[in-house]
């Protein structure tokens, strides 16, 4: 059985749409540092950081198979 998330998929969703496009604020210079995206746009700055750095949204990454 997978764990639950305590995020529902629809807040997932529109959060994944902001953290995109705090992104792209970040790449094209409208927004001066991360920590100024992510209040804006009112994401984890941990979250935001980790993104750049190249880590994938966590509902589309496949997870190993743990053998018991």
């Amino acid at each position: 059985i997978p764990p639950k998330s305590d995020i529902s998929s629809k807040t997932a969703v529109e959060q994944e749409g902001r953290i995109l496009l705090a992104i792209e604020s970040i790449q094209k210079d409208q927004v001066a540092s991360i920590r100024e995206a992510a209040h804006v746009f009112n994401i984890p700055r941990t979250t935001l950081r980790a993104r750049l750095a190249g880590r994938g949204f966590v509902k589309d990454m496949v997870r190993p198979s743990r053998i018991a």
